[in-house]
């Protein structure tokens, strides 16, 4: 073949514009498929542990809007519903002694002590004025008592959600994530039963009305903690490499 004739032969020769013979269509952009992948998005983001009890949304449990309109977690309505429902067994009149007996154990001391440290202030011979002693020594313990009730639902859920799975264990045995999440239960109990004595006390000293939980403070308070839990999961976690220095190749023979 004569080099001069390359550039005037027919395979040669290019043609100024693109023709739709020449498109060839792109494999990837497979609807069905990206439909498919954008379903198992939210499931390869987040462990499946975490979507039983949370869901994406552009904003949280209290309707505000995440950061740059940005997509994160937020408490799915089934766990909400379910948290409700242990809260409200909590607050049954055989739950609520065996909390407070929990609570007297674990903290009688210390409620003796608080009520002594306080209780001359809550008089009136003390000079400060009722608002002042319902603001500063007596709403203060009324807010705590409903966050700890939240607590205590929350975790008393986790802990019968958990005894589920017992089943699957040798009978006679507690594994000790269980026992761990069991006194986290009493733990958050007596905390619950604390603050619920110190809220109903100092209303008596200062003259109110008797303290009574707040279904709708109740709710409050476990929307905010459940809240909380999937903003921890919605922030991306570091992964840790671990790297190998070169000292410490020295020795090994590495085959590739």
């Amino acid at each position: 073949m004569d080099v001069s004739e390359m550039p005037t032969r027919p395979e040669m020769e290019t043609e100024p514009s693109t023709s739709d013979k020449d498109y060839r269509g792109d494999t990837i952009a497979d609807p069905v498929g990206n439909a498919i992948r954008q379903a198992n998005a939210e499931d390869n983001q987040y462990p499946a542990f975490v979507l039983k009890q949370f869901e994406t949304s552009n904003v949280n449990i209290f309707g505000k809007p995440f950061p740059n309109n940005g997509e994160a977690l937020r408490p799915n309505q089934q766990y909400l519903d379910g948290l409700y429902e242990v809260a409200a067994s909590n607050l049954e009149d055989d739950n609520m002694e065996a909390m407070m007996q929990l609570a007297l154990a674990a903290y009688g001391d210390t409620f003796d002590k608080i009520i002594d440290s306080i209780e001359w202030m809550l008089c009136d011979e003390s000079g400060l004025s009722k608002e002042f002693r319902w603001n500063n020594l007596v709403a203060p313990y009324g807010n705590e008592a409903h966050k700890f009730h939240a607590r205590r639902a929350i975790t008393k859920f986790t802990y019968l959600k958990s005894l589920e799975t017992l089943d699957k264990t040798p009978d006679g045995i507690l594994p000790a994530w269980l026992e761990a999440q069991q006194e986290k239960m009493f733990t958050a109990s007596a905390n619950a039963g604390l603050n619920h004595m110190l809220a109903a006390k100092t209303r008596e000293l200062n003259g109110n009305k008797e303290f009574n939980v707040s279904q709708k403070a109740l709710e409050y308070n476990i929307k905010l903690a459940t809240q909380s839990t999937a903003d921890y999961y919605s922030k991306p976690k570091d992964k840790k490499i671990e790297l190998v220095s070169l000292q410490a190749l020295k020795g090994f023979q590495v085959a590739c």
